[in-house]
């Protein structure tokens, strides 16, 4: 941390809390015109999230009878690993 950093962070614990919160307001706005004055804002990749999971359903749904059904595949998993850490399951 600079010198310069470290005295403004005294100084603003001097402050009262609304004038902190009058500073943090400033400063994310003055932050703000900046990122967008020098073009720094980063775009979300083309495909978001939500797009790439509606493309998964549509594939899985496009298997058909051949697509895993993951339910099953998860309480399969649950129980190779109650067997494989106690024993067989009473259920």
């Amino acid at each position: 941390m600079t010198d310069t950093l470290h005295r403004a962070l005294e100084l603003i614990d001097h402050l009262h809390p609304i004038e902190q919160a009058q500073l943090l307001e400033h400063l994310s706005r003055r932050v703000a015109r900046q990122i967008v004055a020098q073009d720094l804002v980063v775009s979300p990749p083309p495909e978001d999230s939500w797009v790439r999971l509606e493309a998964f359903r549509r594939d899985m749904e496009a298997l058909g009878d051949f697509a895993p059904h993951f339910g099953a595949q998860l309480d399969a998993d649950r129980q190779a690993r109650l067997v494989t850490l106690g024993g067989a399951p009473d259920i």
